[in-house]
């Protein structure tokens, strides 16, 4: 009885003895058939990134709101500081006039103490 040949030694055989062409043995096969677990799989995969795309949508949305709220009360804010930079300047203002009108040699009462 002859000792079993594992597959490689057996087509090694046969194309030595030109029983296989070589065109055949190095031939690739693939299965076309799909399995359900690989098909419940991908619908899986593509449930998961439309559900994560749309909740990152949805998270856009939100930030955006956030923002234009921040930028608002920024924008408010400027402008309330604004003003008050006015009131402030126009206070310094009257209080600049009324040292510059104060001097001795300007008011008409004290005209004659300075020379």
């Amino acid at each position: 009885m002859a000792a079993p040949f594992s597959k490689g030694e057996r087509v090694n055989q046969e194309r030595q003895a030109g029983a296989m062409p070589l065109d055949e043995v190095r031939q690739w096969s693939f299965d076309k058939s799909v399995n359900i677990p690989t098909l419940l799989t991908l619908v899986a995969l593509l449930a998961g990134c439309l559900g994560s795309g749309f909740g990152l949508y949805l998270s856009f949305d939100r930030r955006i709101s956030s923002l234009e709220d921040r930028t608002n009360h920024i924008e408010k804010d400027q402008s309330e500081q604004k003003s008050d930079n006015k009131e402030q300047l126009k206070a310094i203002n009257e209080k600049l006039d009324r040292l510059l009108y104060d001097r001795a040699g300007v008011r008409p009462e004290t005209r004659g103490w300075t020379k």
